[in-house]
Parts: structure tokens; sequence; C-alpha cells
């Protein structure tokens, strides 16, 4: 906690995560920088299969979050984050990231997000699975696109194929730009995004 990191030509795979939460890696209260690292089929019954992060400063560049599933292990809260979760005032960058087939049987299969901010440049977000929100799941965050993305064949099972996101709109308007949203799935409503 309280500390810079620097995580680089990593492969991270087939972790559980302690505590319940972040099956590959964990993240509280710091600053990192994560480059050239493969998370792969981790797997956690609480939050973030892949990543979980806390109240942190992260900057990801040139790696892949795939398979990894955030399933319900019996506890009462839905599992949030399959790929990567991010939460409590977090400041998160994705650059040359692929975020692919990654699970959450709650919400946001991709990347769940909340009450933080996000920046995905040259950011792949590809069949990711969650009840809500395939690809992403935004909650009350801000998602930015300075460079391109694109979240394509992600499904939710309920709602947000591509993106799931609540807020409070009115003052805090959720924009989205340079970002391609195809061929996703919804089985109730908004296969491309539900907000």
């Amino acid at each position: 906690n309280n500390s810079e990191s620097l995580l680089k030509n990593f492969k991270i795979m087939n972790g559980t995560g302690s505590e319940g939460n972040g099956g590959g890696i964990k993240v509280s209260e710091s600053t990192a920088t994560l480059e050239n690292l493969s998370i792969t089929a981790n797997h956690v019954n609480a939050n973030g299969g892949g990543i979980w992060i806390w109240g942190a400063n992260i900057i990801i560049k040139n790696s892949t979050f795939t398979s990894n599933t955030a399933q319900n292990g019996g506890q009462q809260e839905p599992p949030l984050g399959g790929g990567i979760f991010c939460a409590e005032n977090s400041a998160l960058s994705l650059s040359g990231v692929t975020v692919s087939h990654n699970t959450s049987s709650g919400y946001g299969g991709g990347i769940y997000i909340k009450d933080s901010n996000m920046s995905l440049s040259d950011v792949a977000i590809d069949g990711n699975i969650a009840t809500y929100g395939g690809g992403i799941y935004s909650d009350s965050s801000h998602p930015i696109f300075p460079g391109t993305a694109s979240l394509t064949s992600n499904h939710a099972n309920v709602e947000g194929g591509g993106i799931g996101a609540t807020g409070n709109f009115s003052s805090d308007p959720l924009t989205l730009s340079n970002l391609l949203i195809a061929n996703n799935t919804a089985g109730n409503r908004g296969a491309g995004i539900v907000a």
C-alpha cells in the first residue's frame, strides 16, 4: 500500500485470489505500471477475476486479460469484473490492451468500474460475458477514449451487451467517442449499450 510498483514481462495464470478478490493481481492504494503482462485463467468467487484495483492509480500497457472469471461463490452480493475490477476513486489507463473471453456472473464481464476514471486507447474488448454489461459495466464513472477502442461480440444475459452504465447522467453525462461497438448481444435489452 501507498507505494509505486512496476510489473513487467510476466504471465500470471490459474490464480484464485486472496480474501475473495483479485484472482491474478490485487492492487490497493498504490501507484503501479503493468506492462507486457498476460493475465490468463484466473478465478475468484467475488470481484476482479484478472485484477482487482482499489483506490489506486494504475497504468496498463501492451497486456492481455483472457479467460478470467468472477463467479458467485455463495456470497450475497453479485460478483463484479471478470477481467478487471476498478473502484474507490481509482484512475486506470489502458493502452494496447486486449480484454477477451472473461466472465462475470454479475456485472462487467470484461471490465467493471465504479466511482473512478478510466482511459482506453488501442483497446480491444471482445467476447466477454456477464449478466449485466458484457464488455464494460460503468457505475458512476468516467470512461474516456482518447484513442481507438472496440467492443465486439460481448454478451449480457440480461442487458448491456457491449456497455452497461448507471449514474446521474443529467449532471454527469456518459460520453463515448472513438469507439467501435459491433456484434454484441443481450438477452433482454441494449445489445450495444444500456444506460
